[in-house]
């Protein structure tokens, strides 16, 4: 049976009535380890961990491993390899950073910000407007006399709604609008 010596901070088998036999302190039953023994080893924890760095999340790292180590599904590799990061004092990112980085849109923008940043962008690639803003006043309430913010059309100052040239396009859509609504 081994034994811990508190003073010595070790464990130990030799028994001499009780104490220990490198500092006669009194011996104690060996500290009972709670939790679930680690399956992973640390050398590919840290292996594990360069993947993390790199970007890869704690559950497609549980995904590549659960059948290999032998847990029962990916959440649980996943809790194990988290587990053996803090374990060995290993950095983790930044939760919020993290969020950020996942809740971005084809690296425009942020799902939480400007939803329509990636549109406006891709519209002025494909030609379809100028970036520049419409130069027409708006006429209805409400921002009755303000300039209109949509983006002008590649070929003409002014947006779709705006564009004298296109009147009658509009008027077409806005016709095909009302008999659907009837």
């Amino acid at each position: 049976m081994k034994l811990w010596c508190r003073k010595c901070q070790d464990e130990t088998s030799l028994v001499d009535k009780g104490t220990c036999p490198f500092c006669d302190a009194p011996l104690h039953p060996l500290p009972r380890r709670r939790g679930v023994p680690a399956r992973i080893p640390d050398a590919d924890l840290r292996v594990l961990h360069r993947a993390y760095l790199q970007g890869h999340s704690l559950r497609a790292l549980g995904a590549a491993v659960w059948e290999r180590y032998g847990y029962s599904s990916t959440k649980s590799a996943a809790n194990a390899i988290h587990a053996g990061f803090v374990r060995l004092k290993l950095p983790r990112r930044d939760k919020a950073a993290m969020m950020a980085e996942r809740n971005r849109v084809h690296g425009q923008a942020t799902r939480d910000g400007d939803r329509d940043a990636y549109r406006r962008w891709r519209r002025r690639q494909t030609g379809e407007v100028r970036g520049e803003l419409c130069n027409a006043v708006r006429q209805q309430y409400p921002r009755k006399g303000a300039q209109c913010r949509n983006m002008a059309l590649a070929e003409s100052d002014y947006c779709f709604a705006h564009d004298p040239d296109r009147a009658e396009e509009r008027d077409r859509i806005l016709t095909a609008a009302r008999s659907q609504i009837a």
